[in-house]
Parts: structure tokens; C-alpha cells; sequence
């Protein structure tokens, strides 16, 4: 995982899915640990979220808690990032779409666990990290362990 600031990002969007692997292994305090940049999420990433503690997912209060207390914030995308959503695959889910163009727009990465979506970010150029690189990247910096990195994808 290169560093960051060498790729003059500006920030960092969290799909759902590790947001929500982070929380059930409570360790959502890595995001400030690891990350220098600002954090974000989308409205639709928000939605997601907000859906799963609907449907009884508790951990989900957790990531919803770090937005309210301003350690996440809302990226919301501008007229051309919507617009540019109509362009990407259909087979993307709202959620990733909608970070796809806000990062491919402003040079931010996405960290995502969505194959497709990372596929399509590294065929497009985009900044983008799968949760298994970030947690080798965390292990690495001595914040996980081997066995947490293994638990982690197994769930």
C-alpha cells in the first residue's frame, strides 16, 4: 500500500463493508491510528449503514457514533460526480458508484471489500485499497495482529 500523501490524495472514502468489519471486530479506532487524511463516507454509504442497524445489526451504532462525533464526515457528490455515476457499471452497487466518482473526482481513495468495485478502480486509475491490504498494511504497522487479519477476512 503506497503512503497516502506520496499520491497527493486528499482523503479517504470507507465503503460500508469495512466499516462494518472494522466494527463487529471493534476496531474502528484504527481509522485514526492509520489514517492521516481526512475520512469520509457518502450519503449512500451512510444509508447502507443505517439500513444494517435497522435490520438489527448493533455494531453498525458504532460507525454511525464516529459520523455524529465528526471522525467520519459526509462527502456529498456535486451535480458532475451524480452525473458521472450514470456512467460507471450497473453491476456497482449505489454506494460504491457513488464513491467512485466522488474519489475519481476529487483524488481520494476508496477502501473497499467489493471486488468489482476495486476492479474497476484499478481498469480506471482510481485510488482505491481492498480491506486486504489494509489489514496487511495495519499488521504491518504493528496495529493488528496476524490472528485479527485472519479473522477478520473470515468473516
Amino acid at each position: 500500500m503506497k503512503s497516502s500523501t506520496s499520491l497527493g490524495l486528499k482523503g479517504v472514502i470507507f465503503d460500508a463493508n469495512v466499516l462494518s468489519l472494522l466494527a463487529k471486530a471493534g476496531r474502528l479506532d484504527l481509522l485514526s491510528q492509520f489514517f492521516a487524511l481526512p475520512r469520509y463516507i457518502t450519503p449512500e454509504i451512510q444509508s447502507e449503514l443505517e439500513a444494517g442497524l435497522r435490520n438489527g445489526v448493533s455494531y453498525l451504532k458504532d460507525v454511525l457514533q464516529l459520523v455524529d462525533e465528526g471522525h467520519l464526515e459526509i462527502v456529498t457528490p456535486t451535480a458532475t460526480e451524480k452525473q458521472a455515476m450514470s456512467h460507471l457499471p450497473p453491476k456497482l452497487g449505489v454506494g460504491e458508484a457513488e464513491a467512485i466518482a466522488v474519489c475519481q473526482q476529487r483524488k481520494m481513495a476508496f477502501i473497499t471489500h467489493d471486488r468489482k468495485a476495486a476492479n474497476y478502480c484499478d481498469r480506471s486509475g482510481i485510488a482505491c485499497t481492498r480491506l486486504r491490504a489494509l489489514l496487511i498494511a495495519l499488521q504491518n504497522a504493528g496495529l493488528l495482529t496476524a490472528s485479527e487479519v485472519k479473522k477478520t477476512l473470515a468473516e
